[in-house]
């Protein structure tokens, strides 16, 4: 059976979001792009739902650590990016276990590439 590619994106409704879901529809690769409010949910999810890639907007709280965290005791071949606002959240989302932090209003282009990387980087192959 061949495995679908789920990306999941972990943000609050806005135009951030959309322009994540819109960008992530781009990669031919990635076959399901669902979407989540809060880190608060992933913890909910438990192992029912395995992503490959997971998108998170880094909140003002110590949530997305703690999402992080349980992301990469549960979920271990999901690669996980982060985009913040401030250093502190960046170092807080690499401490977390952030394969990738971004800063919020990157370039597209940036984004992808640094995606595309990371998921080639990391062996991820998609056709299996």
């Amino acid at each position: 059976m061949k495995h679908v590619t789920i990306a999941l994106i972990v943000a609050q409704p806005g135009p951030l979001r959309n322009s994540l879901q819109t960008l992530l529809t781009t990669f031919p690769d990635i076959e399901i792009v669902a979407e989540a409010r809060t880190p608060a949910t992933l913890m909910r999810l438990g192992d029912t739902l395995q992503p490959d890639l997971v998108l998170i907007e880094a909140d003002e709280k110590n949530a997305t650590a703690v999402a992080l965290q349980q992301i990469k005791r549960e979920w271990l071949h999901s690669k996980c990016v982060v985009l913040v606002d401030t250093q502190r959240q960046m170092a807080t989302a690499v401490a977390a276990g952030a394969d990738l932090t971004l800063f919020k209003g990157c370039r597209a282009t940036e984004l992808i590439d640094k995606i595309e990387a990371l998921l080639v980087r990391d062996n991820v192959n998609f056709s299996e």
